[in-house]
């Protein structure tokens, strides 16, 4: 029949033809067929368009550099505007076309199986010819609307002055009250859903259940108005700062390189005319090792073998003068520097160890769950956790009694001691060595434990870091806060002087409870102590690095034998006297780029400014900078690691190629605009007060665990690309004695998250102190 309609009427009448037209039921369904196939092959011409259009749009797009907008401008907004409008508008006649083949689909194939039934009974309908048309619909109707409601908001938005309107009285225009306080508003209510989205979407498993209504988030929010804000003077799209980061690296590594030279350099020395540790002093009682602090005189033999009675300790340099510290390695052949290096490898178990489960999950995560499973089903058998009888046990009240250990002592754990299991197995403890441990967290709580190290007769007190976002809200309370009256009640001077906004809130916690349960006090003071002979050691890690140090200052009088050790501890912590002024019994440890103790208002301003400075001197388009950073720092890369030792000289790009020189950079809209948002934002700082741009420096002896080099092999290779190059394997470390006022900069480096993390440096610390000789265990 159709070979008939063909040959009357050509194609047109061949698709027009309806061969059900005698059944009213089916009449004009096979025009299903048609419409799936017009649908089709629009879709496959969109499809094509589509793809050339985006393909002209990033080849405009890396035309020029950001200073040189044409003809790149013109051309992007031209086809831009083409892909808004009238593409969209193709879109939405080829999603109609697919709407109405839908429409007609369920008829089509209701008449095809009733008509395949009268000739097989064993024939089947089909059921889900839908789901591929259903799916194809959704996604174009998502792409439409994306358009549609971008081009929307574009009609919606108010005109942004642009820097050619700037003539005239610049200085008017910079104080005009803009409502700067919505703009804070805004981002305080980003922020707020943010953190609450993410404790939803981790099922609270990192906290969140009190930031509805309790969280602050002005000083965040304030600084980011600050730090944005632009006034639409500045023309910068996310694209020009990953250049511009891009940039900041390339610079701060030619500076990295000549410095890790250096370093390498007087290692070497010093390692050829070093000596190393003789045999080491015991404990009569456990027969352990008990290290360069294990006694409390100091003998000859405790020092490395050098080093005699008759041999001064380096008597010209005084390990506590910052300028006679700065820049030089730790000294094999100085009892005190190798005293402080092995103390705070020693220590540095106990400061992971209060991250509980989480952490050691993360460093073990094949055995880790099924050892902390294994325990949790004994401890949910055995119900109630009692201290372990040991020599070394617990007694608080002088009688012979061991005290148990219930809710009352351990705070925050589950049913399974989870928490509690995870942090006995991080620091290689037995039950007997765990007094105390307060793990819930909030904006009222801060997690913290104390424990006995009896091999170092030590009452160790440790300080968790942000984990939770009820920490992360802390983290963020950046207005400085006087210590004046604080310094009154606890006996140190004060006066003038300034602490992190979230650190004094940590401390006020973290003390209430201790004077709570008074447990230092009848562990160490008074004849009915339990141990007398201890002394007290405080340890912290990131924000609980700050908040023991400001702790330590409280406790000291009370405790003068006390010592501090500060792991990753936050740059933006305490104003300089206070900071300098416990380098006598504060260490700080910190791994290479780590950004933590480098981050402030001031490093943050440096590096927004070093990144619109980059972004200003290039002169290649922005796609060139991105190739050859991945070629350097990617997975192309990868194979240029199956050669041997330190030699990064292959991952720098030459900058004479990439950059104008600071005094030859050529006249620009993009300067005169750069020129104008740094007034702009001296203003707003000026705007702010004095108590906004008070300086804050990390506390104590600044001791920088400074990458020297670096093997290269293939399976050094491998681990890098497997990581994005934010490994530590094979890597090698020195440490440095740094200034507390030298961390003004953030290193941008793919390992400056990573080497904030509290296992890695622990194993790199713990590495560098065997490597010099000490027992770190």
């Amino acid at each position: 029949m159709r070979l008939d309609v063909v040959r009357a009427g050509g194609f047109i009448e061949y698709l027009l033809y309806d061969p059900n037209d005698q059944d009213s039921t089916c009449r004009n369904s096979h025009f299903y067929c048609l419409l799936t196939l017009i649908y089709a092959l629009l879709t496959a011409l969109y499809i094509i368009a589509a793809i050339i259009l985006d393909q002209r749009i990033a080849f405009w797009s890396s035309q020029g550099s950001p200073t040189e907008r044409e003809p790149r401008s013109s051309k992007v907004a031209h086809l831009l505007e083409l892909k808004l409008l009238p593409v969209t508008i193709v879109l939405l006649l080829v999603w109609a076309t697919g709407l109405s083949t839908i429409s007609t689909g369920k008829r089509y194939y209701r008449c095809v199986y009733e008509s395949e039934l009268a000739h097989d009974p064993t024939s089947t309908p089909v059921v889900y010819w839908w789901v591929p048309l259903v799916i194809l619909l959704s996604l174009q109707f998502t792409e439409m609307l994306f358009s549609w409601r971008f081009l929307f908001g574009l009609c919606r938005q108010p005109r942004v002055i642009n820097s050619a309107s700037w003539h005239g009285d610049e200085e008017a225009y910079l104080t005009d009250p803009v409502n700067h306080e919505l703009i804070e508003e805004m981002w305080a209510e980003r922020c707020a859903s943010f953190c609450q989205c993410l404790s939803w979407m981790s099922c609270f498993l990192f906290g969140g259940r009190e930031l509805a209504g309790q969280a602050e988030f002005g000083d965040v929010a304030r600084a980011l108005a600050d730090y944005l804000e632009y006034r639409g003077v500045l023309d910068v799209v996310p694209s020009d700062i990953v250049t511009g980061l891009i940039l900041v690296r390339n610079i701060q590594q030619e500076r990295i390189l000549n410095y890790r030279r250096e370093l390498r350099s007087k290692a070497t020395s010093t390692l050829s005319t070093a000596s190393t540790p003789e045999g080491r002093t015991y404990t009569t009682e456990t027969g352990e090792d008990s290290g360069l602090l294990g006694s409390d005189t100091v003998s000859p033999i405790n020092l490395p073998a050098a080093i005699s009675s008759t041999q001064p300790l380096m008597d010209e340099i005084d390990p506590l003068d910052p300028a006679d510290r700065n820049g030089r390695l730790l000294d094999r052949n100085s009892f005190s520097d190798m005293q402080c290096l092995e103390e705070g490898a020693r220590y540095a178990s106990y400061a992971l160890a209060i991250y509980t489960w989480v952490l050691y999950v993360y460093e073990r995560p094949i055995s880790g769950p099924f050892e902390l499973l294994g325990r949790g089903c004994i401890a949910c058998c055995r119900g109630k956790y009692k201290r372990a009888h040991s020599p070394d046990g617990l007694n608080i009240s002088g009688e012979n009694e061991i005290v148990e250990i219930g809710e009352a002592e351990f705070h925050g754990d589950n049913m399974c001691r989870t928490h509690r299991n995870a942090l006995l197995l991080s620091a290689n403890l037995s039950d007997a060595d765990l007094v105390y441990a307060q793990l819930r967290s909030g904006f009222r709580d801060n997690p913290y434990c104390i424990i006995l190290d009896h091999a170092w007769k030590t009452v160790v007190v440790s300080i968790r870091g942000t984990f939770s976002l009820e920490d992360c809200v802390t983290d963020v309370l950046i207005q400085p806060e006087s210590l004046e009256k604080l310094g009154v009640d606890f006996g140190f001077n004060g006066h003038g002087q300034f602490c992190h906004g979230g650190v004094m809130n940590c401390v006020r916690n973290i003390y209430r409870d201790l004077e709570r349960h008074h447990l230092l006090e009848r562990l160490l003071l008074g004849p009915n102590a339990a141990y007398p002979d201890y002394s007290l050691r405080i340890v912290g890690h990131s924000l609980g690095a700050a908040t023991g140090t400001l702790l330590s200052y409280m406790l000291r009088n009370k405790y003068p034998n006390l010592r501090c050790l500060n792991y990753s501890p936050v740059g933006c912590a305490f104003t300089w006297d206070l900071a300098t002024g416990c380098s006598e019994w504060c260490d700080s440890f910190f791994v290479d780029s780590d950004i933590v103790p480098r981050l402030s208002l001031e490093s943050m301003d440096k590096l927004r400014d070093d990144m619109l400075e980059g972004i200003g001197r290039l002169k290649v388009p922005k796609i060139h900078v991105a190739r050859r950073a991945v070629g350097h720092y990617g997975l192309l890369a990868c194979g240029d690691f199956c050669y041997r030792f330190f030699s990064d000289e292959h991952a720098l790009q030459d900058t004479a190629e990439l950059l104008h020189e600071p005094e030859n950079v050529p006249d620009s809209a993009f300067q005169d605009q750069l020129s104008r948002f740094k007034l702009m934002q001296a203003e707003r700082k000026r705007s702010r007060g004095v108590i906004r741009s008070t300086k804050l420096y990390p506390p104590g002896r600044m001791i920088h665990l400074a990458k020297i080099g670096e093997k290269r092999s293939c399976l050094h290779g491998c681990a890098r690309c497997l990581t994005c190059c934010s490994t530590s394997f094979g890597s090698e470390y020195v440490p440095v004695w740094v200034r507390n006022d030298e961390l003004h900069e953030i290193v941008v480096s793919p390992t400056m998250g990573t080497d904030h993390f509290p296992n890695r440096l622990r194993k790199i610390l713990v590495d560098v102190a065997s490597s010099h000789g000490m027992n770190a265990s």
